[in-house]
C-alpha cells in the first residue's frame, strides 16, 4: 500500500518554495509532488496531481491563500491545507479566517537570520503537524482515498457518553466556570462551538488555544462579533465573571487567581509547558481549589497531551469533564489523552458540545434549575 504522503508546496517566494520543498522532503514518509507560485497555479496543480496535503501561503497577489482554500473546499477535496503565514496584521487576520473556514494548521514565516535558521525553524513546527495529519490520513485509508472527490471532514457521529470517576455522570449541583483546552484544528472547533453558547450562559468561560504571539487578538475579535457573549484576548487582571469569554494571549500563559472577593486572570511568561506556551495544563491546575464549586473543563481537537495532567489535577476537586469525540476531531491527541486516563464523563461530537454546555449552564446558584 503507498504510504507516502503527497504535498504540494505553494508559495509566490521563491526561496520559501524552495525552502519548505526542502523541509518536507527530508521528512519521512512524504514527497513533494509540485509547487505553484500563485493562486491559479495551485488550483491547477491540484486537479492535475491530487496531492494528499498543500502547504499554502496566506498572502500572495492577486488570489489568496483564503481565497484558494475557498474554492479547495467548495470542490470538497479530500486533502488537509497548512497556511503558511507572515506575521504582519493582514496576514494574521487572513490566517486566522483561514482556520475558521477548515484549514487545518498554520505555520508563521521564521524571520531567520539565513535560509538556515529559517529551515531549522519550519522543521521544528512543521514535523509534528504533518506526522500527526499523516497519521490521520492513514488512518482513513490513505492512497485508497486520494482519487475521491468527498468532504475532508467527516459528518459527526454520536458517541456514547462514558462514565467515570466519583461523579459517575451526573453533573456536579454546582459549577463555577468553564475551561476549555484546544489546538490543533481548534478556531475552527471555536468558530462552531461558541456562537451556539447562550447568551444566558451562567458560567464564565477560560480558553487556551495553542497559538503563537499576535494571532490570538484577531481570533478573538472574529469570535466576539460572531458570539452573544463578550469574548476577549485576555489582560492581566482580567474578572472571570459571566457573560465573558477569555482566551489567553499567544506565546503566554494564563492563569485563574484569587483578588479580594474577585477571580481574575494572571498573565504569566513562565517556561513552556510539554512545549506549550500558553498550556492548559498551566491554566487547569492554577484553577484546582480556586472556587467553591466545580470546574466544568473541555478538551477538544488538538495534538499532543497538554491538558491530561490538568484534568487530572481538577479531577481531585471534583470537576466535570467532557471532551471532543474522535470522529469530529482534526486531530485525536488532546481528547484521547483526557480519555485513556479514565477521566472523561461524557465524550460528543463538536457539533453537540454547545448544546450540552448550555444545558450545564442554566443551572442556578444552588444547582437548581431557572
Amino acid at each position: 500500500m503507498d504510504t507516502v504522503l503527497r504535498i504540494l508546496v505553494v508559495d509566490d517566494t521563491a526561496i520559501y518554495r524552495r525552502i519548505l520543498s526542502d523541509v518536507v522532503s527530508d521528512l519521512p514518509g512524504t514527497d513533494v509532488v509540485g509547487t505553484a507560485h500563485d493562486g491559479p497555479a495551485a488550483l491547477r496543480k491540484v486537479d492535475h496531481l491530487r496531492p494528499d496535503m498543500v502547504l499554502l501561503d496566506v498572502n500572495m497577489p492577486g488570489m489568496s491563500g483564503l481565497d484558494v482554500l475557498s474554492q479547495l473546499s467548495e470542490r470538497k477535496l479530500n486533502l488537509g491545507v497548512v497556511m503558511v503565514s507572515g506575521t504582519s496584521s493582514t496576514d494574521v487576520d487572513l490566517t486566522v479566517e483561514a482556520l475558521s473556514r477548515g484549514a487545518l494548521d498554520f505555520v508563521p514565516k521564521p524571520v531567520g537570520r539565513d535560509p538556515e535558521t529559517s529551515r531549522r525553524e519550519l522543521v521544528r513546527v512543521l514535523k509534528p503537524i504533518i506526522n500527526a495529519f499523516r497519521t490521520r490520513w492513514l488512518l482513513r485509508g490513505g492512497a485508497s482515498a486520494r482519487p475521491a472527490i468527498r468532504e475532508y471532514r467527516p459528518p459527526p457521529k454520536v458517541s456514547r457518553p462514558r462514565t467515570t470517576g466519583r461523579v459517575r455522570g451526573v453533573p456536579p449541583a454546582r459549577l463555577s466556570l468553564l475551561a476549555i483546552g484546544v489546538s490543533t484544528g481548534g478556531p475552527n472547533a471555536l468558530h462552531e462551538l461558541v456562537p451556539a453558547l447562550s447568551p444566558q450562559l451562567s458560567l464564565p468561560v477560560l480558553i487556551v488555544q495553542h497559538m503563537p504571539a499576535g494571532f490570538t487578538r484577531s481570533l478573538a475579535a472574529k469570535l466576539d462579533r460572531v458570539c452573544g457573549l463578550e469574548v476577549r484576548e485576555a489582560e492581566d487582571g482580567d474578572e472571570i465573571r459571566a457573560g465573558r469569554i477569555l482566551i489567553a494571549p499567544g506565546g503566554r500563559h494564563m492563569v485563574g487567581r484569587k483578588l479580594d472577593s474577585r477571580l481574575v486572570v494572571g498573565i504569566t511568561d513562565g517556561p513552556p509547558v510539554k512545549s506549550c506556551r500558553p498550556s492548559v495544563d498551566v491554566l487547569f491546575r492554577s484553577l484546582a481549589g480556586l472556587t467553591p464549586s466545580a470546574i466544568l473543563t473541555l478538551t477538544l481537537t488538538g495534538m499532543g497531551d497538554d491538558g491530561a495532567d490538568g484534568v487530572q489535577t481538577l479531577a481531585r476537586y471534583g470537576s466535570y469533564n467532557l471532551v471532543q469525540d474522535e470522529e469530529t476531531c482534526v486531530v485525536y491527541g488532546m481528547p484521547r489523552a483526557v480519555n485513556e486516563r479514565g477521566l472523561a464523563h461524557e465524550v460528543h461530537p463538536l457539533s453537540r458540545l454547545a448544546a450540552r454546555i448550555n444545558d450545564l449552564g442554566r443551572r442556578g446558584p444552588r444547582g437548581a434549575r431557572r
